[in-house]
């Protein structure tokens, strides 16, 4: 007796399976990857397609990306996103992204 539909749930399993293994191999993830142009424009702006277009609109335009203060990156995404501070919005992209690659 054959029951229909398990072919295609056999199919995303190994589907699944074959993307976390990819997953898991990665060790260096981007901040480009995460903050990319779809959710730069979903959740910020579509006026920023990067961090680096978000940061050049603010008071830190000037100063190298490393340098600025955990702190003062919390008020900037307070005041701009829907995010309370820098590690929830990094928190999201990185949910989005890992849900992308497992093929969510």
């Amino acid at each position: 007796m054959k029951i229909k539909g398990l072919d295609n749930v056999n199919k995303n399993l190994n589907n699944f399976t074959k993307n976390v293994q990819k997953l898991s191999g990665t060790s260096n993830i981007y901040i480009t990857s995460l903050l990319n142009p779809k959710f730069m424009a979903k959740y910020i702006s579509n006026k920023y397609q990067s961090l680096e277009n978000f940061l050049a609109d603010s008071d830190f335009s000037e100063i190298p990306f490393e340098q600025i203060p955990e702190k003062d990156l919390d008020k900037l995404v307070s005041k701009s996103t829907p995010f309370n501070t820098w590690k929830d919005m990094l928190a999201k992209a990185m949910n989005e992204y890992v849900a992308k690659k497992l093929g969510f």
